[in-house]
C-alpha cells in the first residue's frame, strides 16, 4: 500500500515495508489537510508528516523477531517557487525492535489527533509474560517543557495481573501546546518482588492548535 500527502507545491509518499500497513494521520476528520489551506513551505519552517504503522505480524511472531525492521521508504517531491522540480528518496527507514520483557507496555487506544486543551484518554495494556502473578504499582512523570499534562492522581495501584494475562488502565491526559509530543515517561513497581520498570516513551500523539 502507498499513503501521500500532497497540494499545489509538493508531495510526499510513506511506502511501507511488507511488515507493515500505514494510515496517513495529515488529514482532520472533515477530510483538511493539518497543515491548512497553505501551499508552499517558507523557509526555515518545518512541516511534520505523520503516519501509524501497523504491524501485519500476530503477538507471537513480533516476540520472536530481533533486531532491526525495515518501516518503509519516504519519497518527497517538490516545485521550487520558479517551478524547478526537486525530488528526494530515502532508504529504507529503520526500526530498532526491542526484545519482549516480562512486563510489556503498549497503548491499547489513542486520538490520532487533538486540540489543544483538550483532554483526552490513553489506555494502556499491561502484559504479564511470565508465570508469576504481578501486584503493579504505576507511577506517572512529567517530560520537561513537554506539551502534555498528566491529570489526577500520577501514582495509582493498578492491583494483580495474573500469569500469562494482560490488565488494561485508563489514563487521561491535557494538551496545552501544539506539536507532537510523547506521552511521557512511566514506572512501573511489582509490589512481590520490588522489581522496578521504567518506559521512557510509550507512544506519541499530535496536537493542534485550539
Amino acid at each position: 500500500a502507498v499513503v501521500s500527502t500532497q497540494s499545489t507545491g509538493q508531495k510526499v509518499v510513506l511506502a511501507p515495508s511488507p511488515l507493515y500497513t500505514a494510515t496517513d494521520l495529515n488529514f482532520l476528520g472533515n477530510g483538511e489537510s493539518i497543515f491548512g489551506e497553505s501551499d508552499y513551505i517558507n523557509p526555515d519552517d518545518t512541516w511534520q508528516y505523520l503516519y501509524k504503522l501497523t504491524p501485519k505480524m500476530t503477538q507471537d511472531e513480533k516476540s520472536n523477531v530481533k533486531g532491526v525492521s525495515s518501516v518503509g521508504k519516504l519519497d518527497i517531491m517538490w516545485l521550487s517557487n520558479f517551478g524547478e522540480k526537486g525530488r528526494l528518496q530515502s532508504s529504507q527507514l529503520q526500526r530498532l525492535i526491542q526484545p519482549q520483557g516480562e512486563l510489556v507496555v503498549t497503548v491499547q487506544s489513542i486520538p490520532h489527533f487533538i486540540s489543544s486543551n483538550e483532554q483526552f484518554q490513553v489506555v494502556l495494556r499491561l502484559r504479564n509474560t511470565t508465570d508469576r502473578k504481578y501486584n503493579l504499582h504505576l507511577t506517572l512523570r512529567q517530560l520537561p517543557d513537554s506539551g502534555l499534562v498528566w491529570v489526577g492522581d500520577i501514582k495509582k495501584v493498578v492491583g494483580e495481573v495474573p500469569p500469562c494475562s494482560f490488565l488494561d488502565i485508563n489514563l487521561d491526559i491535557l494538551p496545552v501546546k501544539s506539536g507532537v509530543w510523547d506521552l511521557g515517561e512511566i514506572g512501573i513497581e511489582n509490589l512481590v518482588t520490588s522489581k522496578r520498570f521504567d518506559y521512557p516513551s510509550v507512544g506519541q500523539i499530535l496536537v493542534g492548535l485550539t
